[in-house]
């Protein structure tokens, strides 16, 4: 029968329900119309886990049919005469018998046996030479209960028209084999069942007397020519070239549910008949290949219960591969594919049922399927393989290169790997319904994978995408499901992807390529390679992330790394939704710390990290709580913006633990609800009258444990379970009212005098501001009363316990006494208790009176009364504190000298004690304005000082100190100067302060001690100090510092005492013992004033007298001191003879002439001149001719 499919494109499988794939709207939806303040967003809804297709069970050992035996007590083997005959005449047999289905047939070599009945047997054998023909005019049947052996002539076509049926009956299986020649004119199984084989592997083969025909010989009716019977499998085995039509009865013939046909001839092919045959039985194909269908529409269909098993070799079909009557309708098969190529649509396909149509149960661990050409139909559906499914392997292509005109084919269903074709050109893929790729999935070059709204649910361990991705359609799924690490990358693109999921549990999934995706859901693994993810596309549309899923068993992923977010006018919202563990947040979060609704759906909690979270308020909804705890911490605190929508109120399962702010701007008095609670609970807190002129944050935060505040009356007791912090960035109004929810826990006490009570701190004090009950959004209290700005501490608290007065409130330590009053309580006083710093004591005798008497306190102490309510609680009043003030101790000291010469500072110190006062006294007179701890003066008078201390109303007067002050002296003295030479007046020094002191110095000063005189000459020249020392009670000294100066020397000299104008320009020596001046001199004699160093070039020859002058210092009259020195110009040494040549041997000599202005110094020539050194006369009677040069060297 055929099973309908759901119009949501599930297959159903035999004996089974569909397990529901996704159901939850994605909830994408664009704004329409200008933006206001808020957005008209369609809010999302958290996803559900799609459900994974189911995979089919292994298949189970088919057993075999029990065999029926013949019970015979011997079979028969006949054999046929040497010369044979016609089958139904005895004389052909060897002895006599005419063979049944119980005996076993030999034709011997030789013989030629002509059926003319029809005929049985058992197992059939031919022997070489020997012949079995058919009838030439008559046509019949031979049935073969056995094998057939044919080594001989098998020939059962007579013609085209006439010939015999070889029938195989019987149960078992049969061989079909031989090295002989076979000529069939129809084949058909009688077999019992259909797992019963013949396997016919024969060397040749011809139908009707044709190897070429295009007849077929298997006919599958056995009984009618209207019914398909055939029973058992036909298996074609061997490796004889073969290419003929197998199935002889009608083009579209029927393989019946108890027939089978296995090909396993690697060269046999099955030619194709223009009809689409069905298959309700067994179709198998090992090797070879099987051809479907001549023109367009030719498909091969399967019907509930088929079976098609493949191996290897080749199937094609013109049009279908399907069990599919429908889009929409399929029957149950079981698809098997290890090996081999199926080619469907190789022509095409008009209709809407798929080209490749399998429903039911499929295992695929190899093999090639070919989508060749895209369906033509109105609409289109070129695959879809529904039902369970089990993969290891095989390949679907999506177009190969013959496809032709069309190229955008349209898929679902499960797939092995999915591989887009470009041969030629490039294929695109339009999803039809969820698709399921449990292999890898390649997008070639140019290719196109379109999700088209739909699911693409990932199952293997990746993605290639070298084409593109695209996934704009509303709905569009990528969803990786493996249960290993799964990757996407290449190198081409991706469209905006509506919807990311992973569910991996195998290791994650890995974006190796720029994914931008409107939704993404983290069910199960984490998502690394976040750096490629962009969250939105800046529509305006809700962008989604959700962590969790409904019905989790397990810890949901996370991103590995920030994403990249492009909000631009559209909304983010973060779905928390179930999990088995508390989730923290992480890189869902933009670095923005913005988010416009967060839903927490997690059971198990959320904990917000990482900074506080901004929800501002972009769409109708802002923080939604449906389940679980938010917590956040003051690090991590949510707040909601102005202008957010459907702020919560919250719920047992489902509210905030931690800080929670609300942002109000709003001129005139708003409400707003804070969903707030702690780990016991949820206490929603509910301010009421709030107004504002901008935008101000208010924080909630219920924490959990007793204040430990102190009370102000009437307030008596607090509840000790929780108290509220309510803060603000600009003070409540005093009008503003607060409301406290209590329940399980809470200990709030009498309704009746229930109130709230505010404090600064969460030490109290608590005051109250009245209180009346509520009961929504939860059982509580609001206040009545004006609250105190500021102050941020609110507690629900009772005043039950009354208040009590004093006749005094501070007493000094020691003798004192008081009268304690309670009033306003409500029950029976038990007791009163004291507290004077280790905790409330009950007194020894119980006092059950409103009045109480106390005397002789020696410390503070806290007093309250203990009261016993009607129900039967015990409460306490507010308690009173009697201050009790030690008398103080005063002790003073001095910090400086108390005995001073003439005057001095004195500074006194009173021991502090914390909340004094202080009065200085003088000879017993207040000192005026001396009232702090530290006292400081100026004394210029003996006396006795003291200091009284005052605290808490008692004081004490300290010891006296004594101060003595004396009379001073001075010592003060001078000289006339302060520097003197050796050689001046000897000076005196002037004393003009106390006289009778002695004088000292250093040594080297001659100073007389009396009077302070200083002998210059015996002083050594250096700088002293004089020091004059004045004795007694209050003794003084002074000093005075004085120079003694040696006196200046100012004797030079010259290297030499003649200088020549072209030497070089002598300096002065100046010992150490004397002074360089200034040099001076007659005019001629260029001289350095300052240096005295002489420029002999600028000078004038002459002699000069050079004068240095020290001028008078440090009480030296000036000296100076010369030297001579004589400047002389240059010597010159031209000379001349009378003439240049004179004779040898002459007498007398030759004298010469000097030149104007030169000396004789010394002449001289070489040898044979004789020659006066002195005056250059050459004797020429001792000389010997030649020529001499003279040379004259001054």
């Amino acid at each position: 029968m055929q099973n309908p499919l759901p119009h949501t494109g599930k297959a159903l499988v035999a004996g089974s329900t569909w397990r529901p794939l996704l159901t939850a709207a994605l909830g994408l939806s664009t704004l329409v119309g200008a933006q206001a303040q808020t957005r008209d967003l369609a809010l999302p809804i958290a996803d559900k886990r799609m459900e994974r297709p189911a995979s089919a069970a292994s298949p189970a050992r088919v057993a075999l049919p029990a065999k029926t035996l013949a019970l015979r007590q011997v079979q028969a083997e006949i054999s046929s005469t040497a010369t044979g005959g016609n089958w139904s005449d005895p004389t052909t047999w060897v002895g006599g018998v005419v063979p049944t289905a119980a005996d076993n047939v030999t034709i011997v070599a030789g013989a030629t046996v002509t059926l003319d009945v029809a005929g049985t047997c058992g197992n059939l054998t031919v022997a070489a030479t020997g012949s079995l023909l058919t009838s030439a005019t008559t046509a019949y049947v031979l049935q073969v209960a056995g094998s057939i052996t044919n080594n001989g002539t098998l020939d059962l076509s007579a013609s085209s028209t006439i010939g015999s049926d070889l029938r195989f009956t019987g149960a078992g299986n049969a061989a079909f084999t031989g090295t002989g020649t076979t000529d069939l004119q129809t084949m058909s199984l009688a077999k019992s069942v259909r797992a019963d084989i013949v396997e016919m592997a024969l060397p040749s083969l011809s139908v009707k007397g044709s190897t070429t025909a295009t007849d077929g010989f298997l006919s599958t009716r056995t009984t009618t020519n209207t019914v398909d019977d055939m029973t058992g499998t036909l298996k074609i085995s061997g490796t004889n070239t073969v290419t003929n039509r197998v199935f002889s009865n009608a083009a579209s013939y029927v393989i019946p549910v108890t027939g089978g046909f296995w090909l396993n001839n690697p060269n046999f092919t099955v030619a194709s008949q223009t009809g689409s045959p069905v298959v309700n039985g067994l179709l198998r194909i090992s090797t070879g290949t099987f051809n479907v269908g001549n023109s367009i529409g030719n498909s091969i269909n399967f019907g509930t219960g088929s079976v098609y098993t493949m191996e290897g070799g080749t199937l094609s079909t013109v049009g279908r591969f399907t069990s599919f009557t429908s889009a929409t309708a399929a029957a149950a098969m079981t698809f098997t594919l290890s090996g081999g190529t199926i080619n469907v649509a190789t022509v095409g396909n008009t209709s809407g049922t798929p080209s490749f149509g399998v429903n039911g149960t499929t295992t695929i661990s190899g093999g090639t399927i070919n989508l060749v050409q895209r369906s033509t139909a109105t609409t289109p559906l070129d695959y879809y393989v529904a039902g369970t499914y089990t993969y290891t392997g095989g390949t679907v292509n999506v177009g190969v290169g013959a496809t032709a005109t069309n190229f955008d084919f349209r898929i679902r269903g499960t797939f092995p790997n999915l591989n887009l074709d470009n041969t030629n050109n490039a294929k695109t893929a339009v999803l039809q319904g969820q698709t399921n790729v449990y292999g890898t999935t390649l997008i070639t070059a140019g290719a196109n994978l379109n999700l088209n709204g739909l699911l693409l649910l990932q199952l293997g361990a990746t993605i290639t995408n070298n084409g593109t991705l695209t996934g704009t359609a509303t709905g569009s799924t990528l969803y990786f499901a493996g249960s290993v690490p799964q990757t996407i990358g290449g190198t081409g693109t991706a469209t905006t992807i509506r919807t990311l999921t992973v569910d991996n549990n195998g290791g994650g999934a890995t974006l190796n390529m720029p994914l931008v995706v409107t939704r993404v859901n983290m069910f199960t693994g984490n998502l690394n390679g976040t750096n490629n993810l962009t969250i939105g596309d800046g529509s305006a549309i809700f962008f989604v992330i959700q962590l969790g899923v409904t019905a989790n068993t397990g810890t949901s992923g996370s991103f590995a790394s920030a994403p990249t977010f492009n909000i631009g006018t559209g909304a983010l919202q973060l779905i928390y939704a179930p999990e088995i563990t508390n989730r923290t947040t992480g890189f869902e979060i933009p670095a923005s710390r913005v988010v416009d609704v967060i839903t927490i759906g997690n059971p198990a909690g959320v904990t917000l990290a990482g900074g506080p979270v901004t929800v501002p308020g972009v769409s109708t909804a802002s923080l939604i709580l449906t389940s679980g705890v938010l917590t956040t911490s003051a690090a991590n605190t949510l707040v909601l913006g102005p202008s957010a929508g459907a702020i919560p109120t919250g719920s047992a399962t489902s509210y905030v633990k931690g800080p929670l702010g609300i942002t109000v701007n709003s001129a005139t008095a708003v409400s707003r609800t804070f969903a707030v609670g702690d780990a016991a609970g949820w206490r929603p807190v509910v301010v009421g009258g709030i107004t504002t002129s901008a935008n101000q944050v208010f924080t909630a935060t219920v924490i959990n444990g007793t204040p430990n505040g102190s009370v102000v009356a009437p307030v008596s007791n607090l509840n000790p379970t929780r108290y509220v912090r309510l803060e603000n960035s600009a003070n409540l109004p005093a009008t503003a009212t607060v409301q406290l929810s209590y329940g399980t826990g809470d200990i709030v006490g009498n309704a009746a005098t229930a109130v709230v009570a505010q404090a600064p701190s969460a030490n109290g004090p608590y005051a109250s501001i009245g209180g009346t009950a509520v009961t929504t959004p939860a059982t509580g209290l609001v206040s009545t009363l004006n609250l105190t700005p500021g102050n941020d501490f609110f507690v629900l608290a009772n005043t039950e316990g009354g208040s009590l007065t004093s006749s005094v409130s501070t007493v000094c330590a020691g003798a004192n006494s008081g009268t304690i009053t309670l009033t306003g309580y409500v029950g029976t006083i038990v007791t009163y208790e004291f507290n004077t710093g280790s905790g409330f004591t009950p007194l020894p005798t119980p006092n059950n009176t409103p009045t109480l008497t106390f005397s002789n306190l020696t410390t503070t102490t806290t007093i309250r009364a203990v009261i016993l309510t009607a129900d039967g609680r015990q409460v306490n009043s507010a308690p009173i504190t009697i201050t009790v003030n030690p008398t103080p101790t005063a002790t003073l000291t001095a910090s400086t000298p108390t005995t001073f010469c003439g005057s001095g500072t004195l500074t006194l110190n009173a021991t502090p004690v914390a909340g004094a006062t202080y009065q200085y006294q003088l000879n017993g007179t207040d000192i005026a304005g001396a009232t702090s701890a530290t006292y400081t003066t100026t004394a210029t008078a003996s006396g006795s000082y003291t200091v009284i201390v005052t605290n808490g109303g008692c004081s004490a007067t300290s010891a006296a100190v004594a101060v003595t002050v004396n009379p001073a002296t001075s010592a003060t003295f001078s000289y006339s100067g302060t520097t003197f030479c050796v050689s001046g007046t000897n000076p005196t020094a002037t004393v003009t302060g106390t006289t009778g002191g002695t004088f000292s110095s250093a040594a080297g000063l001659s100073l007389n001690a009396t009077t302070g005189a200083i002998n210059l000459a015996a002083s050594t020249p250096g700088t002293y100090t004089v020091t004059y020392s004045v004795g007694g009670t209050c003794p003084s000294s002074a000093t005075a510092s004085v120079t003694i100066t040696a006196a200046p020397v100012a004797s030079f000299s010259y290297a030499a005492t003649s200088y020549c104008t072209t030497g070089n320009n002598p300096a002065p020596v100046v010992p150490a013992t004397s002074t360089a001046g200034t040099f001076s001199s007659a005019a001629g004699l260029s001289l350095n004033a300052t240096t005295g160093v002489i420029n002999l070039a600028a000078s004038t020859p002459g002699t000069y007298t050079i004068t240095n002058t020290v001028a008078a210092s440090g009480g030296c009259t000036a000296v100076s001191a010369t030297a001579s020195v004589t400047i002389t110009a240059p010597a010159t040494a031209g000379f001349s003879y009378a003439a240049g040549t004179y004779c040898a041997g002459s007498t007398g000599s030759v004298t010469p002439t000097l030149a104007t202005g030169a000396s004789a110094g010394s002449f001289s020539s070489t040898t044979g001149l004789s020659l006066n050194a002195s005056t250059g006369a050459i004797n020429l009677a001792a000389s010997a001719a030649g020529t001499y040069t003279v040379t004259n060297t001054v």
